[in-house]
C-alpha cells in the first residue's frame, strides 16, 4: 500500500506522489510543482467515469517522447476491477471462425447432444471460451494489483524508478542473492535496503526484541514520463 502513497510520515515516496501534477501534492523531491513542470506526471480524469482504448493510448502518448521506446511508459498498473473493464473493452474485437462440424446444436434444455450429430456429448468443440488471462496494450503488459489504487490506471515507465537504499552501519546488511563461499564475490554480496538489529534481551522480560527495517526512498529520475487516468468506475 505504501508503494501507492504519498510518502506520508515515515512512508517511502509512493505512485501517488511520483504520478502527480499537483492536483494531490505540491512539491517533488523538494522542488515546487508549479516552477518545475518537469517534475509533475500527468492525470486525466475520464469522463462519467468510463474506460476506453482511446483513453489508454491518449495517456500513453502524453507521457511519451515519439520514437523512443526509453521514453515511453512500460507497464500499465492497475486494479482487478479496471483490469476487467479493460478486458470487456478489447473481448468484443476478437475475431473467430467457425467451421462446419456436421452438428445440429446443442440441447440447452437437456443439456445432452442431440441424435445424429457426428460429435460425442461433451466434446470441447460444443464449449464456448471467452476472457483473457492476460492483456497487453501497445506491447506493454497491464497487471492488476489487489492495493493499487482505485479508481486509478497508471502507466509507469520503468527505466527510470529506482529505490535508492539508505545504509546503516550499525545494522546488519540483508543480501538480495544468496551469499556465496567461494570465489571474487564471497565477501561483497550484493546488499538490499533490508537491514536488521540483532536481537536483544530488554530488561525484566522473558524474551528477546529484534529491528528489521527497510531504509531508502523510491525515486523516478523523469516523473512527467509516467500518468495516470482517474475517476474510472465502468466501461
Amino acid at each position: 500500500q505504501i508503494f501507492y502513497g504519498l510518502g506520508s510520515g515515515k512512508d517511502f515516496d509512493g505512485l501517488g506522489l511520483i504520478v502527480d501534477n499537483g492536483s494531490a501534492t505540491s512539491s517533488y523531491a523538494g522542488q515546487t510543482r508549479t516552477t518545475s513542470p518537469f517534475i509533475n506526471g500527468d492525470v486525466t480524469a475520464v469522463t462519467n467515469g468510463v474506460i476506453t482504448l482511446d483513453y489508454l493510448s491518449s495517456e500513453f502518448d502524453n507521457v511519451s517522447a515519439a520514437g523512443s521506446t526509453s521514453e515511453s511508459p512500460t507497464l500499465g498498473l492497475t486494479t482487478k476491477a479496471i483490469w476487467t473493464f479493460i478486458e470487456g473493452v478489447m473481448q468484443p474485437m476478437v475475431s473467430a471462425r467457425y467451421e462446419t462440424l456436421q452438428l445440429k446444436g446443442y440441447d440447452r434444455v437437456d443439456g445432452g447432444t442431440p441424435v445424429g450429430t457426428s460429435v460425442p456429448e461433451g466434446d470441447a468443440r460444443l464449449s464456448g471460451f471467452g476472457g483473457f488471462n492476460a492483456l497487453s496494450y501497445r506491447a506493454r503488459p497491464l497487471v492488476a494489483d489487489d492495493n493499487a489504487t482505485a479508481q486509478t490506471f497508471y502507466w509507469i515507465n520503468e527505466n527510470y524508478l529506482a529505490f535508492k537504499r539508505l545504509i546503516d552501519s550499525d545494522l546488519v546488511q540483508i543480501a538480495t542473492t544468496v551469499q556465496v563461499t567461494e570465489g571474487y564475490y564471497k565477501d561483497v554480496p550484493a546488499p538490499s535496503a533490508w537491514q536488521y538489529r540483532d536481537l536483544l534481551s530488554p530488561v525484566n522480560q522473558y524474551g528477546e526484541v529484534g529491528l528489521l527495517l527497510l531504509m531508502g526512498n523510491l525515486i523516478h529520475r523523469q516523473p512527467r514520463r509516467n500518468g495516470k487516468l482517474t475517476g474510472i468506475t465502468s466501461n
